[in-house]
């Protein structure tokens, strides 16, 4: 079975793999005055290769940062074995959502990268999530925490999801099981709001709220149906959608969301249609320019989206980005140097 904790982080957040050498400290993102070192125990693993990846760029990628040999110790207490992965260098890391691989071994966890870059994690293949233990970081214990939270209703989620396949043709028992999956998000989300709300200061509570979209209230859910008005619900969340993302904090763009965070809103909360698009658009463009790393991810992955669209209905769209952000000189990278 597939160990990782990407599914879970989706679920934490209500959220093409390449890798390629870049380097480790970004001329926009406040530099943090130390070396990193991380150490990764995981017991199961022998010595396999463990790279160390962020996340970057558009269309999102891992972009590799360190590569190390698991190293077989042994734990004295138990008589049993782990693997130490130990991640060093005398430079600082890019912060921001990373991930541990063990490919040979189907392995894969996201970790943080904050300010506080010497740490450690020890689990095992059989209980990752469960069994972590994080030691010199409140990021990851933070994040970890939240994890295990989710851990807990995935057995439940599953029940559902096979008693849906038994229930097809039940429109009762269908509804139950749909008032039985809100009842679990709703229990969910009230627990990590409570454990957001006493570690606001963490980056952690940042990405994940960044991540999460708008619940629209219940009130208004029950005045949208009543009135049969859906626009309701509709603009309430186009309103309150980017509310949590602060375009100036380039951490948010090294993690697994924000593109498909653009695309929602562009594709399900905005009018396909040029002139509306075209106003959404550079007014996500100029709140991007608080950061010249946030500016260039956004309006590239803008830009190469409306570029594949542009036989399509939507040249116009294409056109204007063109003209106004990379003819006028704007997209300062795509700048050619003088003949």
């Amino acid at each position: 079975m597939k160990l990782t904790t990407g599914l879970l982080f989706f679920l934490l957040v209500l959220g093409f793999f390449s890798c390629k050498n870049e380097d480790k400290q970004s001329l926009t993102d406040p530099a943090v005055d130390q070396n990193y070192n991380i150490e990764i125990n995981i017991a199961g693993l022998g010595n396999s290769i463990a790279y160390l990846t962020y996340y970057a760029g558009s269309p999102i990628q891992l972009v590799m940062v360190d590569s190390v040999k698991g190293q077989v110790q042994t734990n004295d207490s138990s008589n049993s074995f782990y693997s130490a992965f130990n991640f060093n260098a005398d430079s600082s890391l890019k912060r921001g959502l990373y991930k541990f691989s063990v490919p040979s071994h189907n392995l894969f966890m996201d970790l943080i990268i904050n300010n506080d870059q010497n740490f450690s994690l020890k689990s095992d293949t059989l209980e990752l999530i469960n069994n972590m233990e994080v030691t010199g970081s409140e990021e990851n214990s933070f994040f970890y925490k939240n994890l295990k939270e989710v851990q807990k209703i995935i057995p439940r989620i599953v029940d559902v999801q096979q008693a849906f396949i038994k229930a097809q043709g039940n429109d009762e028992e269908i509804a139950r099981l749909n008032d039985e999956l809100t009842e679990i998000s709703e229990e969910l989300q009230a627990r990590q709001g409570e454990l957001m709300s006493e570690n606001e200061e963490l980056f952690a509570v940042k990405l994940m709220k960044a991540g999460q979209a708008p619940r629209v209230p219940e009130d208004l859910k029950e005045q949208a149906k009543k009135s049969g008005d859906q626009l309701l619900e509709w603009n309430y969340m186009r309103n309150k959608y980017w509310e949590q993302v602060d375009f100036a904090d380039a951490r948010l763009i090294r993690t697994n969301f924000m593109e498909k965070k653009l695309d929602t809103y562009l594709d399900q909360l905005t009018p396909q249609k040029s002139d509306s698009l075209i106003q959404e658009i550079d007014k996500l463009v100029l709140e991007s320019k608080k950061n010249q790393e946030v500016f260039r991810f956004v309006l590239e992955h803008i830009f190469n989206k409306y570029t594949q669209r542009r036989n399509f209905g939507f040249e116009q769209v294409y056109v204007h980005i063109l003209d106004k952000y990379y003819v006028s000189g704007e997209a300062f990278w795509a700048q050619q140097p003088d003949a």
